[in-house]
C-alpha cells in the first residue's frame, strides 16, 4: 500500500491505473471515509482505467491486490482536478 499525506481535504483527484501481463489487479483508493475500488484488466498492451475521488482527509492511500493467477506489473498515477 502507498500512502501520501500531502493532499488537502475536499480535493478532487483522478486516479489512472494500468496493468500489463495476465489477469486482473484491484486498485483500492481511500481518503478518510471516501473510497473507490476498481478492477483493472491486465493485457500485453495495457489500457488505462481512470476514476475519480474527492478526498475526505489529507491522506490518500492506494492499495493494489492481484487477482488469483494474475502475473505482470501494475502502475498508477494520481492527478488533482482543479
Amino acid at each position: 500500500m502507498d500512502r501520501d499525506e500531502s493532499f488537502g481535504k475536499g480535493l478532487r483527484v483522478r486516479v489512472h491505473a494500468a496493468c500489463s501481463g495476465r489477469g486482473t489487479v484491484v486498485f483500492t483508493v481511500t481518503s478518510g471515509r471516501a473510497a473507490v475500488r476498481r478492477t483493472v484488466p491486465c493485457a500485453d498492451t495495457p489500457g488505462v482505467v481512470s476514476f475519480d475521488l474527492t478526498t475526505a482527509a489529507t491522506a490518500l492511500s492506494v492499495e493494489r491486490s492481484a487477482g488469483r493467477g494474475s502475473r505482470g506489473g501494475a502502475a498508477y498515477r494520481v492527478d488533482t482536478l482543479g
